[in-house]
């Protein structure tokens, strides 16, 4: 079982919350499930596996979970054995709801939850025993070239050793000033 912390769209009022709450608790895998319109956050436990499903019955309780897309580039990816390895131990992180990894372009594309902190899927990525980096900005989403600074404020670009899983440990501070 994981933690889940969902954020969830739409909820105006009490009723909406309990509506969304219902939803959960009727799933079998769900162990627990809390709603707080306040927040607009949903937690619930559940087995790593079950994302997709804990958004399908929010969705069909009326409400959304927000997400946004995820790139990232992939090196040493030989065959279809690779895209399965790399697609399983992404899936199992708790945040990303989609996957799909292609070994012609060497590109993984991910569907993650608002919040989700991309170094998560590139150790992932590493720990499989592949290369990966960002092809968008780790905080606003933009191209890495594209960033304004919010990765490293004072700072006008996202730079490799920030965004890649075959780098240092992240610093706050950029390549040759740490």
């Amino acid at each position: 079982m994981t933690t889940f912390d969902l954020p969830i769209q739409g909820m105006t009022c009490a009723s909406c919350a309990g509506r969304v709450e219902r939803a959960l608790r009727k799933l079998p895998e769900v162990s627990s499930a809390s709603v707080n319109l306040a927040s607009e956050q949903a937690r619930i436990e559940a087995p790593v596996g079950s994302l997709t499903q804990l958004i399908a019955a929010i969705a069909g309780a009326g409400y959304s979970v927000p997400s946004q897309p995820l790139e990232l580039s992939i090196a040493g990816m030989t065959c279809a054995s690779c895209v399965g390895r790399i697609e399983r131990a992404l899936s199992k992180l708790p945040g990303i709801s989609q996957v799909a990894v292609n070994l012609a372009d060497e590109k993984a594309r991910l569907q993650v939850l608002a919040g989700f902190d991309p170094q998560q899927a590139l150790k992932t990525v590493a720990a499989a025993g592949y290369k990966a980096s960002l092809l968008w900005c780790c905080r606003c989403w933009s191209s890495p070239s594209a960033c304004t600074g919010c990765c490293r404020p004072g700072y006008s670009s996202c730079s490799p050793p920030r965004c890649s899983s075959s780098s240092a440990p992240a610093s706050t501070a950029p390549p040759g000033r740490q």
